[in-house]
């Protein structure tokens, strides 16, 4: 099954969300799933064998280590729709 994890952080960012998403990409991939992650850039492309989307992203005002995301479209177009995309 593919499935789409979307964050507002994942590594290189290392807090307890980043940690979590991580880790369920990783035990998804393991049963056979195909995880794919949306998350703020800058960062890897390729997490725990799961793709990464990385899309542009502001500051938070009151948080400003977490953004506020914007469009990938052109991720979707060519992956998210049927198409295999890389493999990590």
């Amino acid at each position: 099954m593919r499935l789409l994890i979307a964050t507002d952080s994942f590594p290189p960012k290392i807090d307890g969300v980043s940690d979590t998403a991580a880790t369920v990409a990783r035990v998804l991939g393991q049963l056979g799933h195909t995880p794919r992650v949306v998350a703020p850039a800058p960062g890897p492309r390729c997490v725990e064998r799961a793709q990464v989307a990385r899309i542009r992203s502001l500051p938070a005002p009151l948080y400003p280590s977490c953004g506020w995301g914007g469009s990938s479209t052109g991720w979707f177009a060519s992956r998210g729709r049927g198409g295999t995309g890389r493999s990590c």
